[in-house]
């Protein structure tokens, strides 16, 4: 049964080791985010929108007080935290009493979760949920001190899944699955929620924030190969082109960095821009970007060229860009098929390589069809240290989903990840990537 509670934020109060993204017993999957960010955003592919009210006008609740603090300076916190998210966006927060509001806040010992100083803090629902925020009365809460506790950061960070974000990858932001860093809403934050409820509707409200604009999209040329060129730095991060398609047409992308210390990233949207289907950092080496798809309607589709981490990365300089076509597009001479036309593979090789520092106690490849994880496929009392990989043979070509788990109960998770040939997974402290061939 897929969770229902799927946030939680992970604050520590001492770091010994690094840990993965984030910690939860559960082997249960959880729901899949597929809605990406418009590539005219700043940190595109980066905030993560997960759910979403139907309205904009909310009510909230705070049904009781923690014992650590003063009452009145808690209340505070919270309605400041509510204040700073309906500032900058076109929702309205209005504080009522009651357990009729649209959000309850709550501090609480008796969730698994809570009861004891450190670990998890709190977590949310999603507004399908309820939206509701539970809160671990056994913590030592401050406020507005910027500490590991501090009220303030918890609470907003709360809101951002009760309003509909989900953790973002900006390891700036306030919607960051850590603390520490952010202790207020950034850009990444502010154009989240914007994209979901719009900017304030009042001229006095926060202005939205607004990337440097990139050229009107232009067409990559049409042709079995066809090749652009363009330049990544700081005052223009990313480069939208569009390509034309055909239905069923497969097309190879790649990104390659000309000079200077361009990180390629590439990815492929749809044609409204709404979704991202694929995208890749460096599967053709030397740091540079290799996307094949298959792309099953016709259409116009969005290419977005740009740099690892794209406003927040250093890296600049010019790039190569070149499709080639697998098979001619409408109005394209056909190209002969070989006489013999390989048959797909069945089966392929999957190797995970453990490059996040940390050790992974667990390792779970299951069917993207199936609700829960399946078994570990680590044998009993084996690990992977960092440093090394692992590789299995014979696994059956299909999608499929991946998640990852070090000793303390840190886990990364990736959906959708289609073996269709020999595949490495690479395990990062923040993320996991897929590549192509295995060691």
């Amino acid at each position: 049964m897929k969770r229902l509670l799927v946030v939680i934020f992970l604050l520590f109060t001492t770091v010994i080791t690094p840990s993965l993204l984030a910690q939860d017993g559960n082997t249960d999957k959880s729901t899949p985010i597929d809605s990406y960010p418009l590539p005219a955003q700043p940190g595109a592919v980066r905030y993560t929108l997960a759910d979403q009210w139907n309205k904009t006008n909310l009510t909230f609740s705070i049904l009781n007080c923690p014992s650590t603090i003063d009452c009145n300076r808690a209340y505070g916190a919270v309605r400041a935290a509510f204040e700073a998210w309906g500032e900058v966006s076109n929702l309205s927060f209005t504080e009522v009493s009651g357990n009729n509001a649209d959000i309850l806040v709550q501090w609480t010992v008796n969730e698994e979760e809570f009861g004891r100083p450190g670990g998890t803090l709190g977590f949310a629902y999603y507004p399908s949920y309820g939206g509701d925020i539970y809160l671990d009365d056994a913590e030592p809460w401050t406020i507005f001190d910027g500490g590991p506790t501090d009220l303030y950061v918890v609470i907003a960070h709360e809101i951002g899944h009760s309003i509909g974000l989900d953790h973002s990858n900006d390891e700036h932001a306030l919607m960051y699955a850590y603390s520490g860093v952010a202790s207020n809403l950034t850009a990444d934050d502010i154009n989240g929620v914007q994209r979901l409820y719009g900017a304030p509707s009042d001229a006095g409200g926060a202005a939205p924030q607004t990337p440097p604009q990139p050229p009107t999209p232009d067409n990559v040329p049409s042709g079995p190969v066809e090749v652009v060129e363009g330049s990544i730095d700081d005052s223009v991060f990313y480069q939208v082109w569009t390509i034309d398609v055909s239905a069923g047409e497969t097309i190879t992308f790649k990104m390659e960095a000309l000079n200077g210390d361009l990180d390629p990233y590439l990815a492929i949207l749809t044609p409204d821009s709404q979704t991202v289907l694929v995208e890749d950092d460096d599967s053709l080496g030397n740091r540079n970007a290799l996307i094949t798809y298959t792309f099953p309607d016709a259409g116009t589709y969005i290419v977005v060229a740009t740099r690892y981490l794209t406003n927040d990365g250093d890296s600049a300089g010019s790039y190569r860009l070149t499709a080639e076509r697998g098979q001619a597009s409408a109005g394209q001479p056909p190209q002969a098929p070989p006489t013999q036309p390989p048959s797909a593979p069945t089966t392929a090789s999957i190797a995970v390589a453990n490059q996040s520092g940390v050790t992974v106690c667990y390792i779970y490849i299951s069917p993207n069809d199936e609700t829960t994880w399946g078994s570990d496929w680590l044998d009993p009392d084996e690990t992977l240290e960092s440093g090394f990989f692992i590789r299995w043979d014979g696994l059956a070509t299909g999608i499929y989903d991946v998640r990852v788990q070090d000793c303390q109960g840190g886990y990364l998770e990736s959906y959708y990840v289609e073996f269709d040939s020999d595949t490495t997974i690479y395990v990062y402290t923040d993320r996991l990537e897929v590549a192509a061939g295995v060691p």
